[in-house]
């Protein structure tokens, strides 16, 4: 069936384990609960500036068609554990007041959380990502847990503000990873974390702790103008080969290390960290601190 409740006053309302052929709920008001555990959209779904003041469950749920959330507002906890989207969704400006989950959620196609606050502690963790994700100016203000989540497309975190401790360990991104003018006011945690292809810091800041120990980087990881406030606390960790990054002064470089050369090769200017197919450990990385 379809459904039309835009800008209505919403007391309680259960649609759990519904099949709903479209649903249409832009800038209602739940003032209680909402119940949409289990239930089937299999067309457009659009809570465009929704108000959820009471809980919000979409546990199980499954979006066949385009899911709108832009600008909702959640008051209460929020929890899409297991949702599947098999379309674009976007949540651009939506504001979770209170715990936002997300484990084990799976996005097909691309999804848009650009300018969204996160106001408490969230969690992604063991999620799917499919083409792209867009996590561009998001504030989080409490702890947020990547943890497990593979990303197989692009992953864009720019400007992203980071207020406690960011958890990306055992996370596999198989395309670009974006945390430009990211900031880490917390411990930012990439452990065990692999990089199928580039990975860009430039010109992040971290506050506090920074680990990458067993990260993989298959392509090029760059570092240009990232701060380090604790730089006795920042650790890169590739395969066997431990490096310290510590706040780079002007001139540093990062540089590939040629098979049996104890020197790094030259690779220009700029924070860079690159894999060598020719050398017969590839993750090792080696810093040249020369200047020229």
């Amino acid at each position: 069936m379809d459904i039309d409740l835009a800008g209505a006053d919403l007391h309680n309302l259960d649609f759990n384990h519904c099949h709903l052929l479209t649903g249409e709920f832009g800038e209602a008001t739940f003032s209680k609960s909402a119940g949409f555990d289990g239930t089937r959209f299999a067309g457009r779904a659009n809570f465009a500036g929704t108000r959820f003041a009471g809980f919000a469950g979409f546990a199980g749920a499954a979006f066949a068609g385009l899911a709108v959330f832009s600008r909702a507002m959640f008051a209460r906890p929020a929890r899409f554990d297991g949702v599947t989207f098999a379309r674009d969704v976007r949540f651009m400006g939506a504001v979770f007041a209170g715990y936002a989950s997300f484990g084990g959620a799976g996005f097909a196609e691309s999804v848009d959380f650009g300018g969204a606050a996160f106001a408490r502690q969230s969690s992604f963790r063991g999620a799917a990502f499919g083409r792209y994700a867009r996590f561009v100016e998001v504030a989080f203000t409490g702890t947020v847990d990547f943890s497990k989540t593979r990303f197989t497309g692009l992953a864009m975190f720019l400007e992203a503000e980071f207020a406690d401790s960011a958890r990306f360990c055992e996370v596999e991104f198989a395309q670009e990873a974006g945390f430009a003018g990211a900031a880490f006011a917390g411990h930012a945690m990439f452990q065990e974390a692999e990089f199928g292809e580039d990975a860009s810091f430039v010109g992040a800041k971290f506050a506090g702790p920074a680990s990458f120990g067993r990260a993989k980087f298959a392509q090029t990881l760059r570092f240009l103008g990232a701060n380090f406030a604790m730089p006795d606390r920042v650790g890169l960790e590739v395969g066997l080969h431990l490096v310290f990054l510590h706040l780079l002064p002007p001139g540093w470089r990062a540089a590939r290390r040629r098979r049996g050369s104890r020197r790094p090769a030259d690779d220009g200017p700029g924070r860079v960290l690159e894999r060598d197919p020719a050398f017969s450990n590839s993750s090792a990385v080696s810093l040249d601190s020369s200047s020229g």
